[in-house]
């Protein structure tokens, strides 16, 4: 081998080099939102499991809650609906929590699922809202213009039987 083979060579890996920095440098940018992006859903995931999971307990609650003395629906706030919400990290201020009767009218007489023997079952729902505020996406959709929070909607519902 010449010296001149030696020198081209080298000439030719540093070459290759710099278009492996240059590609990195292209395609970095794109891995990293995708990244971002299924930490942010995942997160997002998260939160949606809390307030369903919330939800069914607070509705089962209600449905079940006949004997000896039935909880009111300040007392499934106070026992069921804040715990679980805090201890999660959730803002509970923040949370809309709306039972729901048979109509689908807000009621919190719903709970206790009072019935008399010639009534038919009644359904019990819970719906709970939660703004979710998109943590690394967020920014992006803010400087395109758009709104970073997104409301998380959930319901479940249980017959009072």
């Amino acid at each position: 081998m010449s010296a001149r083979t030696v020198v081209a060579r080298g000439a030719r890996n540093r070459a290759r080099r710099g278009q492996a920095l240059v590609e990195f440098a292209l395609a970095a940018p794109v891995l990293l939102m995708l990244i971002l992006g299924m930490i942010d859903f995942a997160r997002a995931w998260n939160v949606y499991q809390v307030i369903t999971d919330t939800a069914r307990q607070a509705a089962r609650q209600c449905a079940i809650n006949q004997e000896p003395t039935p909880l009111t629906w300040d007392q499934v706030m106070t026992t069921v609906v804040n715990p679980r919400m805090g201890n999660a990290g959730l803002d509970i201020a923040a949370a809309n929590v709306v039972p729901l009767d048979e109509t689908r009218t807000e009621n919190p007489a719903v709970c206790p699922a009072t019935r008399d023997d010639a009534s038919p079952l009644k359904a019990i729902t819970v719906r709970i809202e939660y703004p979710y505020e998109l943590g690394w996406i967020g920014v992006l959709v803010r400087l395109a213009g758009g709104d970073n929070v997104v409301t998380l909607t959930t319901e479940f519902t249980m017959w009072n039987e």
